[in-house]
């Protein structure tokens, strides 16, 4: 386009003049700036949380070596534990009867559970035993974890399985 045709567009020589006298008073000076030269720095400041993620419990399994009557039932936690025990878990999932078996408290072990034992009768939901352990840690809250062992139909077989 020529300088002819663009004087001759309404409204040019208004837009000709802004432009003149924002340069001449240095107004937007520094908008103007920012606009066509983007660039800047960011920082960001990490802090650590003084709570840090508690104990961890892992649950093993494993047919008892007595034709599937029993199973050994092995905990590993990260940290020894005041107190643990071992649950049955209701219907509605919240705990039920204790298990009676030896328990210790400590980093890892196991116990050796029945099929034909009272507990498994009285405590499985149709074919099903939940248990739970729950391990107490000093300072900490308590932590938890579930298997869901087998137990055939009837249970006069008094065969259990593990998961």
């Amino acid at each position: 386009m020529s300088m002819k045709r663009l004087r001759s567009l309404p409204g040019a020589a208004l837009a000709v003049g802004a432009f003149v006298l924002t340069v001449l008073l240095g107004a937007g000076g520094a908008p103007a700036l920012a606009w066509w030269d983007q660039n800047g720095s960011v920082s960001m400041t990490v802090t650590a949380s003084n709570t840090w993620p508690g104990p961890t419990v892992t649950l093993g399994c494993a047919t008892d070596g007595s034709g599937g009557k029993a199973v050994k039932v092995s905990y590993t936690l990260s940290s020894a534990a005041q107190s643990l025990q071992i649950v049955a878990v209701k219907a509605d999932g919240t705990n039920g009867v204790s298990y009676l078996g030896p328990v210790t408290p400590g980093v890892s072990g196991s116990t050796s559970i029945s099929g034909d034992a009272q507990f498994v009768a009285t405590n499985r939901v149709g074919n099903v035993l939940t248990l739970r352990v729950i391990a107490t840690f000093a300072n900490q809250p308590q932590i938890t974890a579930d298997t869901v062992l087998t137990v055939e139909p009837g249970n006069s077989s008094g065969k259990i399985h593990c998961p």
